[in-house]
């Protein structure tokens, strides 16, 4: 995965991940797991990256073709994003 060495890409997807975590393990509920697709979200998460990437003029990343995290992962209350995303470039 490329690094961006831009500030505002990185703070702003690093405060994107916090929020959205705090409303999922708000939101999820055991009974969810089996709707959940995880192959489409990953190929809409893809498209977000690969969006801000090309509006700040950065190379976008090499993502797995494959989700490379699962429900469990992003449920833990004591996600570390770090780990996570460091779990995506090595996908």
């Amino acid at each position: 995965m490329a690094n961006t060495r831009n500030p505002d890409v990185i703070a702003h997807w690093r405060s994107e991940c916090i929020e959205f975590h705090d409303r999922l393990i708000d939101g999820y509920r055991p009974s969810m797991r089996d709707k959940i697709d995880m192959p489409s979200l990953w190929r809409r998460a893809q498209r977000k990256v690969f969006a801000s990437f090309d509006d700040n003029g950065e190379a976008r990343p090499v993502l797995a073709a494959q989700c490379p995290v699962g429900i469990d992962d992003l449920i833990d209350a004591e996600l570390d994003l770090d780990r996570l995303v460091g779990s995506i470039r090595t996908a």
